[in-house]
């Protein structure tokens, strides 16, 4: 029984770690998107 425990923990674990690294780089790229649109433009006034 503790072995079914430790195998689905670890399960959780790996998807979580991977579904936070995934977040991780889309909230990079996004703020990156964020940064660049957010600059003055010489066009502006």
């Amino acid at each position: 029984m503790e072995i079914a425990f430790a195998d689905w923990l670890n399960l959780i674990f790996r998807w979580l770690h991977l579904i936070t690294g995934i977040a991780w780089i889309g909230t990079s790229f996004y703020f990156i998107f964020l940064d660049l649109s957010l600059r003055k433009r010489r066009q502006l006034p």
